[in-house]
């Protein structure tokens, strides 16, 4: 509303349009990846060509945030282990390809447990000597947050953990 206020309706919408012009464009170029800015865009890509039955699309959005951002692309390296054992008929070679992928995630997804629990361990620790000291801080809302975090990141490695047993079964 403020940018109609400041701009006017006609400046609008000539934005818009030429944001409009944009995405057509780089649709009809099967360029997609020229509208996606963060790699939790490029994963929600991934997801829908993969839903709608384009592994090879996917894929290439899978490996581009693992390009990307080596360290945290778990649900990346996940996703694209899911998406070459799409085929029930697939090669070792292949098997073996999405069983790497899948430890490559489930390896980061414990590094990122083992930081949550020293960062813990180290906020325990700062708060146990300020209360020695006098001085009184909670930890209770960052010890729920830790928690939960590794909750979810635990659910994650389930199912990593599953899709490595599948990948390594011939079914």
């Amino acid at each position: 509303i403020k940018i109609v206020s400041t701009l006017g309706k006609d400046a609008l919408l000539e934005l818009f349009d030429a944001f409009k012009n944009d995405v057509l464009t780089a649709a009809n170029a099967n360029n997609l990846f020229k509208l996606v800015e963060s790699p939790q865009e490029l994963l929600n890509l991934g997801l829908f060509y993969k839903r709608i039955d384009k592994p090879n699309a996917a894929i290439k959005c899978f490996n581009r945030i693992i390009q990307e951002e080596p360290h945290f692309c778990e649900m990346a390296l996940y996703y694209k282990a899911y998406c070459i054992c799409g085929n029930k008929q697939i090669s070792t070679a292949t098997r073996m390809q999405a069983y790497q992928l899948l430890k490559k995630a489930k390896s980061l997804i414990i590094e990122k447990m083992r930081i949550l629990q020293m960062s813990s361990f180290n906020v325990k620790t700062t708060a146990s000597s300020r209360y020695e000291k006098g001085q009184n801080i909670s930890v209770n809302e960052y010890e729920l947050q830790m928690k939960r975090e590794c909750e979810i990141y635990n659910v994650h490695l389930s199912e990593i953990e599953a899709a490595i047993g599948k990948t390594l079964s011939p079914d």
